[in-house]
């Protein structure tokens, strides 16, 4: 009969050991849903105008006017960029580095760097675009896009197709 109670009680003991809460993790370092990655795709058409031109006669500054899924018509006012940096040394082709803003149609914004090259002979352009956060429902978004474009030369607007995503 004593040794079944021995037997019981370590069969017993070894349950309770067995059950009990491991503190080597926490319920936060288990929680998957804080893992969830939000995706939201973007796709537009928009164009540049220029406001502003370097010593070099290249655009420096300007605003953009156009439709971006998700942040619907751009506020021109607001959507505005400026050319940090240009790399002349490769002439024709240009690299260049932009930074600026898109404001979508709530007034939200979305801020952006890009880096990019336009061939001056035959008036196109395309770059990479890094969104790196924003105001209102797009401060925690960050992501990426692509565009083309093709620059009038009797006006120096650009005409440009994006598409990309935004991570949150």
């Amino acid at each position: 009969m004593m040794k079944t109670l021995v037997y019981l009680f370590t069969i017993a003991m070894l349950l309770f050991a067995g059950c009990a809460k491991d503190e080597m993790f926490n319920d936060e370092d288990m929680n998957l849903k804080s893992a969830e990655v939000k995706s939201i795709p973007l796709k537009g058409d928009f164009y540049s105008v220029p406001t502003a031109w370097d010593e070099n006669g290249m655009m420096s500054a300007g605003y953009l006017v156009g439709n971006i899924t998700h942040l619907g018509k751009l506020i021109p006012d607001l959507s505005i960029f400026e050319i940090t940096e240009a790399d002349l040394s490769t002439y024709p082709i240009i690299v260049y580095w932009m930074e600026g803003q898109l404001a979508a149609a709530n007034g939200d914004l979305l801020f952006y760097k890009i880096v990019g090259t336009a061939d001056m002979t035959i008036g196109t352009t395309e770059a990479d675009v890094t969104y790196t956060g924003g105001t209102g429902r797009l401060e925690k978004y960050t992501g990426y896009a692509h565009f083309t474009g093709q620059t009038d030369p009797a006006t120096g607007i650009t005409y440009c197709t994006t598409e990309g995503a935004l991570y949150k």
